[in-house]
């Protein structure tokens, strides 16, 4: 008798309801029915089993009956199973019997994992003792907790489980692993078992780690970290300011920046700007082909593999000028409620052919608290703190007679706060106006 189809239906009388069908003759004995017999005290005890098995198969379930057919069938002279195979996975409540042993199959108890399983099949049906696993994928993503440090800190890598991946969490529970890898640094003594992974690193420079996280299906998935950045000799000081807060792309689009103030005993300095701005040492530039605004950032590194990202000030493009200060014959006209961050175009006639003089523009800030206003005119700059009323001051440069229309645009940006009396600072900047005018110096 072939109980690769009898263990299927001493199941199923156990259970109610057959895991599997299988195709082939019934005969012969093989390692699987040692293993089923070994659950009944007598052979007629099974035997017993088996009938009312293929009874209750036959009588009372039409789909079971239609798949096994006439071995079900009292009345059948010559009994075949018609199906593919009687399969039971590894979480089979068989146990491995003392002395039993097949070099095609492995039994599996209900507290261990193996990517074998347990194959009843019929002797049509050739015998696998185990799957592929297909590996995992979207699993998840690991970074350090802390970026960058200084050479002799720890930092902790950690590993976030993707719970938009549709993969069950217990199956990243129990008996799952989390085989981590470093480069550099004093590896834990169990980097197997955990989610995170303290590491100590005594030399500077740019690392990363993976981790090899293997669920208790068998399946798993390497997952590169994102880098650590580990910093030797610090750099200390370093600002990057643009040349200009705001420029008239019509006039000129390139935007400029400059780093200073850096200091380090590890010289020299290096600077990597971002992607998008043209670098050349301690300078970058990006060209505007939109009005817009461009705050970019560069890291700053020395000779000891400290890494220092620095945020670089704002910078406005305008697309032509946002206000017109015009005068004709006479240096004394003036715009009002000029907001920060505008920008001014100046423009006039001049006709006394005896004065020459020098022109300026003067933006007037209306402080409640502490205020500062910048006012740029080219490479030119004034820039004046204080509270109540402030002033700032540029040079337009001498005119003569004839048209006088400056190539630059006079911007004008500030800060205001109004402080109450018990020293609370409040940011009114967008509800504060300058007013801008055109005289003589």
């Amino acid at each position: 008798m072939n109980t690769k189809l009898l263990a299927g239906i001493s199941l199923a009388a156990m259970a109610g309801s057959f895991w599997a069908c299988g195709e082939g003759q019934i005969n012969g004995k093989e390692f699987s029915d040692t293993i089923v017999e070994s659950m009944y005290d007598t052979p007629e005890a099974l035997e017993s089993l088996k009938e009312q098995a293929k009874t209750d198969c036959w009588q009372n379930d039409p789909a079971c009956a239609a798949m096994y057919g006439s071995y079900v069938d009292p009345n059948a002279s010559n009994p075949v199973v018609s199906s593919a195979a009687v399969i039971m996975s590894s979480s089979s409540i068989f146990q491995p019997l003392p002395g039993v042993s097949s070099s095609s199959e492995e039994v599996i108890n209900n507290h261990g994992r193996s990517s074998s399983s347990i194959v009843f099949a019929s002797s049509a049906v050739e015998v696998s003792s185990s799957s592929e696993t297909v590996p995992a994928t979207g699993l998840g993503s690991c970074k350090p907790t802390k970026t960058p440090i200084k050479k002799g800190e720890s930092t902790t890598w950690s590993f976030s489980r993707n719970s938009s991946n549709g993969i069950a969490a217990s199956k990243y529970q129990g008996s799952a692993t989390y085989q981590w890898k470093f480069v550099g640094g004093s590896i834990p003594e169990d980097n197997t078992k955990f989610t995170s992974a303290e590491v100590t690193y005594m030399n500077p420079g740019k690392t990363t780690a993976s981790v090899v996280v293997t669920l208790t299906d068998g399946s798993s998935e390497e997952i590169q970290c994102s880098p650590l950045q580990v910093n030797g000799d610090d750099i200390t000081g370093c600002e990057c300011s643009p040349t200009v807060d705001i420029i008239d792309i019509t006039q000129n689009a390139v935007a400029t920046w400059s780093v200073s103030g850096c200091k380090t005993s590890s010289m020299p300095l290096t600077y990597e700007w971002d992607a998008d701005i043209a670098g050349d040492g301690a300078n970058g530039g990006y060209q505007f082909t939109a009005a817009g605004t461009k705050a970019p950032s560069v890291t700053v590194h020395n000779n000891d593999s400290t890494a220092v990202k620095v945020a670089c000030g704002a910078v406005k493009a305008t697309d032509g000028p946002e206000y017109v200060l015009s005068f004709d014959g006479s240096l004394n006209a003036s715009k009002d409620s000029i907001p920060s961050g505008a920008c001014i175009s100046v423009s006039g006639k001049w006709s006394d052919s005896y004065n020459s003089p020098t022109a300026k523009v003067s933006c007037d800030l209306s402080c409640k608290g502490q205020c500062n206003i910048v006012v740029n005119f080219g490479n030119a700059k004034d820039s004046v703190d204080g509270t109540w009323n402030q002033t700032a001051t540029v040079d337009l440069g001498k005119i003569s007679v004839g048209d006088f229309t400056p190539s630059d645009l006079v911007c004008v940006k500030f800060t205001n706060y109004e402080v109450d009396w018990q020293g609370n600072k409040t940011d009114i900047t967008d509800k504060s106006f300058a007013k801008c005018t055109i005289g003589q110096k």
